[in-house]
């Protein structure tokens, strides 16, 4: 607080506001404490500090203006009081100070200024009080106060209750609706001040009313734009998936969102209006907390941090921002992220430890990510692969392959997607690679990733065995040619044996060269696919399956022929795969077995009521060499033959058990108009 002294700077901060009432512009009018702090740039607190001082020394006169502002002048010395030898005021002086008083009162226009008689009754009138209420002087003098208040307001009898309150207590305030002289209302804000001689008897009262309706509005207002932003801010806390509490400058918690209760494991009501230390347990935990939060007071900085905490049993992330009047406090469950984190080093701990290359790029093929053994096998250091593009190792032509075959993956079409290509290596050599990729999603595009192998020793491999496949399919070709000779002589000769031959025996000779011949077939079918099928013709399936059975030597045996249609097909192969078919089953089902040949949605299917496959052979039986029953003459091809035509007309061929518990080899999608789906 400031005070005077007898000399120095004190007593000139008083001179010097004494100096604004002296100003031309202001000579004999009242300020307002907004006027003079303005005037002499400083606080509206200080200036009202030295204006109620200067009033205390005689140096300014005040009055009070409405329910809380307040007016001041200065107080010359022909209006400064005096007395005579008797000690009273001169009448003089008091002319003067009711003529000052008086013209204050006009010159405020912002109040309605005006006295009562102690019945109510209106006895002045300002220009304020015109201005505000629309009557003038003339028409208002005599009325009672009652004409300002609503019907509502007289019928109980408020008017008279503010007069009585004002008579009993000295003042009252009130606001409410007030009526205007062409019947429109505000919002008043009126004070009525009871008035006494010296010797304590009522003269009447003052009364003071300004007009609120704009600042009541504007209150209501922000009251409605406070109240939704608190209502939006609490919809936004609540939304949150983060903890939110509030503390105050004192540390006590004024607020707590529904996830803070949720992960602290307390309810707001617990929370709310305790100390912040009595919430955490002693410890490392609380002292964290109650270091970052001051360190966050002091430098009014926001302040981020993790922490392992017993509350969640695992990580928080905590954002704390202070302001002067407390901290808004922001936490989250972080456990799994740490997780994911650890998972994450695992993961790259694995990328860097196994063989095969493995990479990343961008959506214009640049590197983005490449392990150890992808720069091993391409030659290259590591930063020189993160600031280049595939190119480096291999041809253009590769990468909008590569990003096909990868958005076919990201979008379903595909499992997974494999590319062989050779890479260049920085040394100048050319390694054939296979590269198995994917999408790999960037922050705001698409790349891919994979995983590379050299796949030299493979290849070398499958050079090597695409030769024996053909030096194989050239002995098979020579091997049928040179067999076929003999054999068709054989069977020229068989048909000009003597007519005293027995039949037996000429049976039994045709049967062994048929058999030779179906062997060619089958071998030739088994190394060449489909260079040995000859061209496709209409095929008959119920005439071919009969005619296929004609030649099944198992007279106790049944077929049931419950197939129709036609294929595009050669018709000696598929009566071959009909009678490998059929003896397969007498081999397995016995003499007597019974075999049925069925139709199917896209297909048909071969069933007997035999022994059946055991589930572990359903993919065995048709290797070749496979067989079980080699005592029988079984030599492990008949299936095989029966598979590799399956895939030369691209058909499926399945084993599966029967109804009757036997076998049943299913062949789908077979295309009836000819050829294969």
């Amino acid at each position: 607080m400031e005070t005077m002294t007898s000399s120095g700077p004190s007593r000139d901060i008083y001179a010097e506001t004494l100096a604004v009432f002296d100003q031309p512009s202001h000579a004999h009018e009242p300020l307002t404490t907004t006027e003079v702090a303005e005037a002499l740039d400083c606080t509206r607190r200080t200036v009202y500090k030295r204006l109620d001082k200067l009033v205390d020394r005689g140096d300014l006169h005040t009055k009070k203006v409405g329910s809380s502002a307040r007016v001041w002048w200065r107080a010359s010395a022909a209006a400064a009081p005096t007395t005579d030898d008797t000690g009273g005021d001169t009448d003089e002086a008091l002319q003067t100070e009711r003529e000052r008083f008086g013209a204050l009162v006009q010159a405020v226009e912002e109040y309605a200024i005006f006295m009562l008689d102690p019945d109510g009754h209106i006895r002045s009138w300002n220009s304020g009080a015109e201005r505000l209420k629309g009557y003038t002087e003339d028409e208002i003098l005599g009325k009672h106060l009652a004409t300002f208040y609503t019907d509502e307001d007289c019928e109980a009898g408020v008017p008279q209750t503010n007069l009585a309150t004002a008579t009993e207590e000295g003042v009252v305030e009130d606001e409410g609706w007030r009526v205007r002289k062409d019947g429109t209302m505000f919002w008043a804000n009126a004070t009525i001040t009871a008035i006494r001689d010296d010797d304590g008897t009522l003269l009447g009262y003052a009364k003071v009313t300004r007009d609120m309706t704009e600042r009541r509005e504007r209150e209501r207002q922000l009251r409605r734009e406070r109240d939704k932003l608190e209502e939006d801010l609490n919809e936004v806390f609540e939304r949150t998936t983060d903890g939110v509490v509030a503390i105050d400058d004192e540390w006590q918690v004024t607020y707590v969102n529904e996830h803070a209760e949720d992960l602290i494991g307390r309810s707001a009501d617990e929370l709310v209006g305790k100390g912040l230390s009595e919430q955490f347990p002693e410890g490392p935990f609380r002292d964290l907390l109650h270091d970052r939060y001051q360190e966050a007071m002091e430098t009014q900085e926001p302040v981020n941090f993790e922490m392992h905490s017993d509350l969640v049993e695992g990580w928080v992330e905590v954002h704390a921002y202070p302001s002067p009047s407390g901290l808004s406090i922001y936490f989250r469950d972080i456990t799994r992220r740490k997780e994911y984190e650890q998972e994450l080093e695992q993961y790259q701990r694995i990328v860097e430890t196994v063989d095969d290359g493995i990479y990343a790029v961008d959506s214009d093929a640049q590197f983005v990510l490449v392990n150890d053994a992808f720069c091993e096998l391409t030659g290259y250091d590591r930063e020189e692969l993160l600031d280049g593009y595939a190119t480096m190792i291999h041809g253009e032509e590769v990468a909008p392959s590569a990003s096909e075959l990868a958005d076919e993956v990201a979008a379903g079409e595909r499992d997974a997607a494999t590319l062989e290509l050779s890479i260049h290596r920085k040394d100048g050599e050319t390694v054939p690679v296979e590269s198995r990729l994917g999408p790999f999603p960037l922050a705001d595009e698409n790349g891919r990733c994979g995983v590379i192998r050299d796949i030299s020793d493979r290849v070398e491999r499958e050079r090597e065995l695409e030769q024996q496949n053909e030096r194989l399919e050239s002995f098979a070709s020579m091997l049928a040619h040179e067999l076929r000779n003999p054999l068709t002589i054989g069977q020229m000769y068989t048909q000009n044996l003597p007519a005293e031959t027995a039949p037996e025996a000429v049976e039994y000779i045709t049967e062994a060269f048929d058999r030779i011949e179906d062997t060619i077939d089958i071998l030739l079918a088994l190394t060449q696919g489909r260079e040995a099928v000859g061209g496709n013709s209409e095929v008959e399936l119920a005439d071919t399956a009969r005619a296929a059975w004609e030649e099944v030597d198992a007279p106790r045996a049944t077929v049931a022929v419950e197939i129709d249609g036609r294929i595009q097909a050669d018709g000696t192969y598929i009566q071959h795969l009909f009678r490998n078919m059929f003896e397969n089953a007498v081999e397995h089902g016995g003499a007597d077995v019974s075999v049925t040949v069925g139709e199917l949605p896209t297909g048909f299917y071969v069933a007997d009521d035999g022994s059946g496959i055991a589930v572990e052979d359903t993919e065995a039986v048709f290797k070749p060499g496979f067989t079980t029953a080699a005592e029988l003459g079984g030599t492990g091809l008949g299936l095989a033959f029966v598979r590799e035509m399956a895939d030369v007309y691209g058909w499926t061929c399945t084993v599966t058990e029967s109804d009757a518990g036997g076998a049943r080899f299913e062949f789908r999608n077979v295309d009836r108009s000819g050829g294969s789906r």
